[in-house]
């Protein structure tokens, strides 16, 4: 789902308007045949990630809503995503002990990190250093 912040003015004092903010339902994404598991803007906002239940992540466009492309190559359940902020990959992690590096701008996995020996939960870009960090659960 995407939410959306809206003002909206809810009560009135004597003195004024008390203007309150609030989420509301914007739209419902379909895509997915499972659930989604995680989420992850693209630095420039032009588009976001998902990650889900049913091995995949779909690069969303983030001003119509649609699918750009479909990532496929994890077995199991997809559990985080991250793009990076310097260059154009978005790496993900999951159920099936490995991370993947994925060249969001030709739709291809490049590079397949193996050796983990539980499922990879969370993993997070340094800011200004070429690294990431794993959680493994």
């Amino acid at each position: 789902e995407i939410l959306k912040m809206k003002k909206m003015y809810l009560k009135k004092k004597s003195n004024g308007k008390k203007r309150e903010k609030f989420w509301i339902k914007k739209k419902v994404l379909l895509g997915h045949k499972d659930k989604v598991n995680c989420f992850d803007f693209q630095n420039k906002g032009n588009f976001f990630g998902t990650g889900s239940s049913d091995s995949t992540i779909r690069i969303w466009n983030s001003q119509n809503h649609k699918t750009i492309s479909i990532l496929k190559g994890h077995f199991g359940e997809i559990k985080c995503i991250s793009f990076n902020k310097k260059h154009p990959f978005l790496f993900s992690g999951g159920d099936d002990l490995s991370v993947r590096c994925w060249d969001i701008e030709y739709n291809k996995n490049l590079r397949k990190y193996n050796g983990h020996f539980s499922p990879i939960t969370d993993l997070v870009f340094h800011p200004t250093l070429d690294i990431f960090f794993l959680v493994p659960r």
